[in-house]
């Protein structure tokens, strides 16, 4: 009996890391490390406008997880166009979706 209850919650602890995090956490670049977010568009006054950026996470369970990869992939997209800062547009979808604007501001370099 004990050993068919081990197995069981074995299965099921397994099946909760699989639902909750089936393509992995996100990794931030390099280039991602370097990029900083600010929600004050003042901050990004004499910074070069590079473009829109958005990063989003609708597969994972939980909520925190989700919005860790969406700003994980908000900052990898405004390093890819060679910016060091994002300006916070919007959030939504309980931090699963966001959306901002990148900025090169002398930290990163194209």
């Amino acid at each position: 009996m004990n050993q068919l209850f081990a197995g069981a919650l074995s299965l099921f602890l397994a099946s909760c890391a699989t639902i909750g995090n089936p393509v992995g956490v996100v990794q931030l670049t390099e280039a991602g490390r370097r990029v900083q977010m600010r929600s004050n568009a003042l901050d990004v006054k004499g910074c070069t406008f590079l473009g829109e950026v958005s990063g989003a996470d609708d597969i994972n369970m939980f909520d925190d997880v989700r919005e860790e990869n969406a700003i994980k992939r908000l900052k990898n997209a405004a390093a890819e166009k060679g910016g060091d800062t994002v300006l916070i547009v919007s959030t939504s979808n309980k931090g699963s979706r966001q959306h901002g604007e990148a900025y090169r501001c002398g930290g990163a370099k194209p």
